[in-house]
């Protein structure tokens, strides 16, 4: 598997089967500092994970004028209510369009930038692609016509020497490398996916391959190798990192979805194959993985913890890799009950070849959902458990005051008893296993059409392995103000306390952030940030501050093949308690959003250049230089001296 990618680079060579032009990769990609929010504190990884799974979806958008509830309940950020609101609006208008989506008061417009190119607007009998006849069967038409292959190769250098490459601990190359292939018909979608970290060797890569088959209006899709899942309110199955508290403003309700993996994570994923049965009202998803995974084994054969770094650099690193086999098996129905309601249940069985440390060599998961959307109120809940009798659960209700205003209240209650390793709920700890409590109430406000505000408050209670609960809650308000046509200005406050793990010691964190950005004739654009962010400890008082400042310019023109963008970025921080993140722009398919701590600057310069219609080269290179320090880093990561430095070269063809 590890080498499939050789021979599908050679097919990527082949001559052009379709003219087509590179589109979502053309231009720098920009975010908005709202939606920013929705991956602070991220790793890399996981925000690298959630942008390959949108670029997915934005590579094989949901066509509107067949789409069905379940259809769009693969997108992000759409709740159940939107999703019902765009289908209702289609059915009564003879050309609902992009624009159209603005006027729908259950999407908010920040999230649009990401909803939209989920979607495709062609008002024509095709559903992705696949012909369809006067009854709404799919046509006969050749599995590989309109085919179109897209290819990305991409290579990352940390120029300065980690300890871990001078001391021989690191068995392969310093290059970061990431190949793909895609091909893409009428009925076939297929993608072979080859990453290999620096410092790992060939074999110990990771690869990815997926085949998705559309068949007929019963079967309507069938997935062979990677696939992931997202069922419900995530906790039962969901993909990796897909639930924010600032998102939990913006969502409700999702129905169940499967697709090819489309991200790097070495963990969160299934391989085998998956099917979509449609026998309206009822879908049924039947899913079957056999894997291998990552993990420590002790020395009496049991598992003692999986590791889920997916870096095999070192001796000991590589030891832990291909450990354990898991097998899967599960089966996902839902009932769609009219236009505005839905029921479905999930039940799910892992079982793997080496006993765990928490007990026995399986788990079962059982799950039940639903939502019912009345006029302006929508309600939706999830409950789950290791058996029948269902111990955690969620949910929510969101209501539609006016056309200016947006109240979203859930309530959660996990059972430190209930487990889910494929389980990414709603919450603090955005995991199933450990046990949680907790309210939330989030608002969105549109007094007039030039601001808006956006906020949430959370509380929550945590389980611990001691006496002490871990109690804390926050709140988050972020207002845009759209001063003109050129200037957006971007206010947000964040506060959370929140006791430490085994104690009565309670830590508090405060930012405050200020945002803006001037467009210049839709050429030129800059943008200025000013954040504080403070930390204090009540019993120890300790108190720690954290400052970061940027300007960035970009230069984007609509007859030039080249975009160009640069920060430069000012920090300086107490220590790493009070770090604080600037989210940068990147290389197509990268999302970097570093933590900056200490003292010292950060600039990088990031360009793309088009080669004619099918081809765009991209370039980036990054610096962060520190004051006062003699290295970077700790462990075999270390980097000796204050400059750490990198260069990103990616090559993207569509064909």
């Amino acid at each position: 598997m590890k080498r499939i990618f050789f021979a599908a680079y050679v097919v990527s060579m082949l001559p052009e089967i379709s003219s087509a032009q590179i589109g979502d990769s053309s231009s720098i990609q920009e975010i908005s500092p709202v939606l920013e929010s929705l991956f602070e504190g991220r790793s890399e990884k996981e925000i690298s994970d959630i942008q390959d799974e949108l670029e997915y979806l934005h590579q094989h958008p949901v066509n509107i004028s067949s789409a069905t509830l379940d259809d769009l309940g693969s997108i992000p950020l759409l709740s159940s209510a939107a999703a019902e609101k765009i289908l209702a609006l289609r059915d009564s208008s003879a050309h609902f369009s992009a624009a159209d989506l603005s006027a729908i008061s259950e999407i908010e417009p920040s999230a649009l930038e990401i909803i939209l190119p989920c979607l495709s607007f062609e008002n024509e009998n095709t559903d992705a692609g696949i012909n369809r006849d006067e009854g709404g069967s799919i046509a006969d038409v050749s599995w590989f016509s309109d085919a179109v292959i897209l290819s990305r190769s991409r290579v990352v250098n940390d120029i300065q020497q980690r300890k871990g490459f001078a001391d021989g601990k690191y068995l392969g190359s310093p290059f970061k490398k990431y190949q793909r292939i895609e091909i893409n018909t009428s009925r076939i979608s297929g993608r072979i996916v080859f990453e290999q970290d620096a410092g790992e060797r060939l074999n110990d890569g990771f690869s990815s391959f997926s085949l998705g088959l559309h068949i007929n209006d019963i079967v309507k899709r069938i997935i062979v190798g990677n696939y992931s899942v997202k069922s419900g309110e995530g906790l039962g199955l969901s993909s990796f990192g897909s639930t924010s508290k600032l998102q939990g403003i913006f969502s409700g309700s999702h129905r169940t979805s499967i697709v090819p993996y489309a991200s790097t994570d070495e963990v969160h994923y299934f391989h085998g194959v998956a099917a979509t049965l449609d026998f309206f009202p009822a879908v049924v998803n039947l899913m079957y993985s056999n894997k291998s995974v990552a993990a420590t084994i002790d020395s009496s054969g049991v598992v003692s913890n999986f590791y889920t770094a997916g870096l095999f650099r070192t001796e000991t690193e590589i030891n832990k890799e291909d450990a354990v086999r898991e097998r899967a098996l599960g089966t996902q129905i839902n009932f769609q009950l009219g236009n505005y309601a839905y029921l479905g249940a999930l039940a799910f069985r892992t079982r793997y070849d080496k006993p765990l440390a928490t007990g026995g060599q399986s788990l079962s998961v059982y799950c039940a959902n639903g939502s019912l959307n009345i006029e302006n109120v929508s309600l939706y809940g999830e409950a789950a458990g290791n058996t029948l009798l269902l111990n955690s659960g969620i949910a929510g209700m969101r209501v539609q005051m006016s056309k200016k205003m947006l109240l979203h209240i859930s309530v959660r209650s996990y059972s430190p008893e209930y487990s889910s390793a494929f389980a990414f709920p709603f919450g603090e700890r955005n995991a199933a296993d450990g046990g949680e409590k907790g309210i939330y109430a989030g608002i969105e406000l549109h007094p007039m059409s030039s601001v808006s505000l956006i906020g949430y408050y959370d509380e929550f209670t945590l389980s611990s392995r001691n006496e002490f609960y871990n109690r804390g809650n926050e709140y988050f308000v972020n207002t845009m103000v759209r001063a003109g046509k050129k200037l957006d200005i971007v206010f947000q406050y964040k506060e959370k306390v929140k006791t430490q793990d085994g104690s009565l010691e309670e830590r508090l964190q405060r930012g405050l952030r200020v945002d803006g950005t001037y467009r210049l004739q839709k050429r030129i654009t800059f943008r200025q940030r000013f954040e504080v962010n403070e930390v204090s400890y009540l019993i120890s008082k300790i108190l720690e501050k954290g400052m970061l400042a940027f300007s960035e310019i970009r230069f984007e023109h609509s007859s030039l093949p080249v975009q160009l963008a640069g920060r430069v970025v000012m920090f300086e921080t107490d220590s790493y308690d009070s770090r604080v993140y600037e989210f940068e722009s990147d290389v197509r398919g990268v999302f970097n959003n570093p933590p900056l701590y200490g003292s010292g600057m950060r600039w990088y310069g990031l360009a793309k250049y088009r080669i004619g219609t099918a081809a765009q080269v991209s370039l980036k290179y990054s610096e962060t230089i520190k004051s006062g320090i003699a290295s970077l880093g700790s462990g075999e990561d270390e980097i000796q001296g204050p400059l750490d430095n990198r260069v990103t070269l990616q090559l993207d063809m569509m064909l």
